[in-house]
């Protein structure tokens, strides 16, 4: 699969306007003629039906092709925030295997697993907002602390 087929497709323009419920960009638009001559924004396009319709019409246009690039921006953290877990998960099943192979759990720890580990449930804290209740400073022993 090539990186472009990886990208998600542009939404089409009218899905766009009727999810989105844009009564003005219902309609068709037109040229604009003012004083005899085509009449252009102040970005320089050409200006459609009025000053709203021509802004909507931009605005509409310039999410759509943010679309593929924003889908991307957001679904990185969002996997993060998910594998996330696991690596918990992971560190709570090293704390287990020591606790089962010794008397002194932190004696036959695997320490550079513990580390890695470690590192990456730290990592992906960084896609979660401060005020949630996983986030490192309420983690007392495990947030960024070496044993």
């Amino acid at each position: 699969m090539t990186e472009q087929e990886k990208l998600p497709l542009v939404p089409a323009y009218d899905a766009v306007v009727e999810r989105n419920k844009i009564e003005t960009l219902q309609k068709p638009g037109d040229l604009t003629t003012r004083n005899g001559d085509i009449a252009v924004t102040r970005w320089g396009d050409l200006m459609l039906n009025d000053e709203d319709y021509s802004a909507f019409f931009k605005l509409v246009q310039t999410c759509r092709y943010n679309f593929p690039t924003l889908k991307v921006l957001f679904a990185a953290p969002i996997e993060i925030a998910q594998h996330r877990k696991s690596l918990e998960e992971e560190l709570d099943g090293l704390f287990a295997q020591a606790a089962t192979n010794s008397r002194h759990p932190m004696q036959s720890l695997d320490y550079d697993a513990y580390h890695r580990t470690n590192d990456a449930t730290d990592a992906a804290e960084v896609s979660r907002h401060p005020a949630d209740e996983a986030h490192p400073s309420s983690r007392p022993y495990r947030a960024g602390r070496r044993p």
